[in-house]
């Protein structure tokens, strides 16, 4: 009896060990995008496929690379720009420990985008929305701010100085910069 008990605290604490060390991040970022982005309110597609635009194939793939420091992506209306930054913001939260910025060329416009896709986008992702923090500040929608467990996401407009200072900021997506 003593044996069958220890055996299923060892058991136990496995368990919470290996449940407590986070895995490695997926370096595959267009699989992860396929299977797990959702681009709610798209007129395209909701499932993201790499084949309806094959040229963010390889700066998607850049994004797991910890040497890669900078992607600059160029392109007209509809080429997938914005989609490409909420895959980013998606696998960042699922796979990062840094906080998130995502900047626009105003307060208005962050707003505005957060509420009507932003925020329907990271709650679509599972694994965003598996670490959705409970209680959520009905605010937020204001503030464009989540608070995940691991690290904080904001979404914001570059015309305000306050917005841009004193935050250390591990990834950051910029929309329009063409707009500044």
């Amino acid at each position: 009896m003593i044996n069958a008990d220890y055996h299923k605290m060892n058991d136990r604490i496995e368990r919470l060990w290996f449940d407590a060390v986070p895995l490695p991040p997926d370096p595959d970022v267009v699989a992860f995008a396929e299977r797990d982005f959702r681009a709610v309110g798209s007129t395209i597609s909701v499932d993201f496929r790499v084949e309806f635009t094959p040229w963010l194939r390889f700066p998607l793939n850049l994004v797991a690379d910890p040497a890669i420091r900078v992607i600059t992506i160029i392109g007209p209306a509809q080429f997938g720009k914005s989609v490409f930054g909420e895959i980013v913001i998606c696998y960042g939260i699922a796979n990062g420990s840094t906080d998130i910025q995502y900047n626009w060329e105003d307060d208005q416009k962050g707003k505005s985008r957060y509420k009507n896709r932003v925020e329907r986008i990271l709650k679509a992702c599972p694994p965003v929305a598996d670490l959705w923090p409970t209680g959520i500040n009905r605010h937020n929608a204001k503030t464009c701010e989540v608070h995940f467990p691991h690290l904080n996401f904001s979404m914001q407009g570059v015309h305000t100085a306050a917005n841009l200072e004193s935050d250390t900021i591990g990834l950051q997506i910029n929309e329009e910069v063409h707009a500044w």
